[in-house]
């Protein structure tokens, strides 16, 4: 391979692991997003009254706002609507 091929491949080669690297470390924060944000949910579930626990388990997202117990599905629901 000639000098400026080598070059340039080796500019490409570089480049590409450097976008690799990258990716790679944002996959990984996000992964950490989630799982603290699943960690957050499971507490807050956790340190919900047993009558609250058994509400929300039994309920049906397709229910009106109305009848919904208070909860991320109800406020996404509200917030979605307007």
């Amino acid at each position: 391979m000639s000098p400026d091929k080598l070059t340039v491949f080796n500019a490409l080669k570089e480049q590409f692991v450097v976008e690799q690297r990258r990716k790679a470390e944002e996959e990984q924060a996000e992964e950490m997003l989630a799982k603290a944000a699943e960690a957050e949910r499971i507490a807050k579930f956790a340190s919900m009254s047993k009558a609250k626990q058994d509400e929300i388990a039994n309920m049906d997202p397709s229910w009106p706002i109305e009848k919904l117990p208070d909860c991320d599905t109800k406020w996404e629901k509200i917030v979605a609507k307007g």
